[in-house]
């Protein structure tokens, strides 16, 4: 995903509150609410309860100590609406159709939400950026799906009206619930405050030092403390079973990357998950260490309500029976980005991790030991050939199996330019690149871009224009260069006979 997307699309965190759990026999009509809350772009290792010191998440930590802290999870895609689509249907992205944003989720798709409302929730979402805009059909199963985003007013690089703050979202859905509480609910929030640029209103700068990454999510962990008060003054939070993770992270730099959508490192596909079971719950693991996927957050939820769990969900559930062991052996965890296929000729990757060992598939590949380099800093493919080599065939039994195959994505015209805007290229080519480049060789070129998108956002049109232009040069078979110069120039520069070019 580009630089350009404000606080947005990014750290995903979803909690999950399931008041008053029932004994699992329990008819739908005793079922307890459910509030789901996605942080975008949250890195798992920037909280206080995994071992970061740099900022402050008193309020995240606070359902870690009280709760299950799943320590290995990991994101299926490091984009906003692919992600989003796995976590609501439990399906891998090549079983959603969703694979790059701009997309629209599968009409047979069922969502969580839909298998609620069957039961008899109420249901509702409030979206926080306009990635997860309802026309992109993650709507399915809501009774009312709040993103009020307006693209008439999305011209000339301002994407103010594409996005809204946490206060904003969480403000929203308090006032919802408020009105529905009397029945089984279902919420969702989705705060999209991490993405890039970071702009916080110049009052809350102050209070946060600046605006960046770390004060960004200082000031939405401040916005759960104040969803927290709401849900305990209605003696809703004690009762519930809230479930916090995030759709993927950023990557800040490592390995280059300054965003996330690029690679398929960990400090884009690690993200966090925080379960906090309701007072009176059974005994649950305070601490699971196991490599699992945000698959497995709906089928979790569902067998914990007594639900059946469908058969076509690729998700397993997390914990055992409802409860107090882990489900069955390690499970292969699987990643994947076609990003940088779609937009930037490369071919695109796909990793597979099972146990401590993560592999990813590309034409340079590399083969990591998580339990000593979480960093992933230390390729250890060519030493241990054999142990990839045997990974890559795991990897690749599951495509022939027919869990990971590709299928032609659905793609949302109108909302393409928004999205670009934003400073997601958003919906490229349906086809994988046939040139085989490694998106290691690729980085500075999308790193430019994404400048060039931040540049454009900020008015700095003319410096855009001119690096865009240059990379054009330099890569004259990437027609989504192409397409953001044309786009500034459509939106922001004078009819010419180079415009029309374009």
């Amino acid at each position: 995903m580009l630089q350009a997307l404000a606080r947005n699309a990014g750290c995903c965190v979803l909690i999950l509150l399931v008041a008053c759990a029932p004994p699992l026999s329990a008819q739908p009509q005793s079922r307890p609410p459910i509030i789901l809350i996605s942080v975008d772009t949250l890195r798992a290792d920037h909280l206080g309860c995994y071992g970061y010191r740099s900022v402050a998440t008193p309020n995240i930590d606070r359902l870690a100590s009280t709760g299950t802290l799943f320590s290995q999870v990991n994101a299926q895609t490091p984009l906003t609406l692919p992600s989003h689509a796995s976590l609501f249907t439990s399906k891998y992205p090549s079983g959603t159709r969703v694979t790059d944003n701009g997309e629209q989720l599968a009409p047979g798709a069922v969502t969580f939400a839909a298998q609620l409302k069957a039961m008899g929730y109420r249901t509702a979402a409030f979206i926080g950026g306009f990635a997860l805009d309802h026309r992109f059909g993650l709507n399915k199963g809501f009774d009312y799906y709040d993103s009020p985003f307006d693209l008439r007013l999305s011209s000339g690089g301002d994407t103010g009206d594409l996005k809204r703050p946490a206060n904003e979202v969480v403000q929203a859905a308090s006032t919802w619930i408020a009105e529905n509480a009397s029945a089984p609910f279902f919420v969702f929030l989705h705060l999209y405050d991490l993405h890039t640029p970071y702009d916080l209103p110049r009052q809350l700068q102050l209070r946060f030092h600046g605006a960046s990454y770390e004060s960004e999510l200082a000031y939405v962990d401040e916005t759960l403390g104040t969803f927290w008060k709401f849900l305990s003054d209605r003696k809703l939070f004690d009762r519930s079973l809230l479930i916090f993770t995030s759709d993927h992270g950023e990557g800040l730099r490592d390995h280059g990357e300054s965003t996330h959508g690029f690679f398929i490192y960990q400090s884009t596909m690690h993200v966090p998950l925080i379960v906090s079971w309701p007072r009176g719950s059974a005994k649950y693991p305070e601490r699971m260490d196991r490599p699992l996927e945000l698959i497995q957050v709906a089928p979790t939820v569902l067998e914990f309500l007594g639900a059946r769990v469908p058969l076509e969900m690729q998700g397993r559930p997390l914990l055992a029976n409802a409860g107090r062991q882990p489900s069955g052996e390690d499970t292969p965890v699987y990643s994947e980005s076609y990003y940088a296929s779609r937009h930037f000729g490369c071919a695109p990757l796909r990793s597979i991790r099972v146990g401590k060992y993560k592999y990813i598939d590309a034409p340079k590949p590399e083969l990591y030991d998580l339990s000593a380099d979480s960093a992933e800093q230390c390729n250890l493919y060519a030493a241990r050939t054999s142990l990839g080599t045997a990974l890559r065939q795991k990897l690749r039994a599951l495509s022939a199996a027919g869990k990971l195959a590709q299928e032609q994505p659905a793609v949302n015209s109108e909302a393409l330019a928004a999205l670009r805007s934003l400073g997601y290229l958003g919906a490229g080519s349906s086809e994988s690149a046939v040139s085989g480049n490694d998106p290691k060789d690729r980085l500075a070129d999308f790193e430019a871009h994404n400048r060039a998108i931040i540049l454009a956002s900020s008015g700095k049109l003319a410096e855009s224009n001119a690096m865009l232009e240059k990379l054009i040069q330099k890569l004259p078979d990437v027609p989504e260069l192409r397409i953001s110069l044309g786009i500034e120039l459509a939106e922001n520069g004078p009819a010419s006979p180079r415009r029309r070019r374009i």
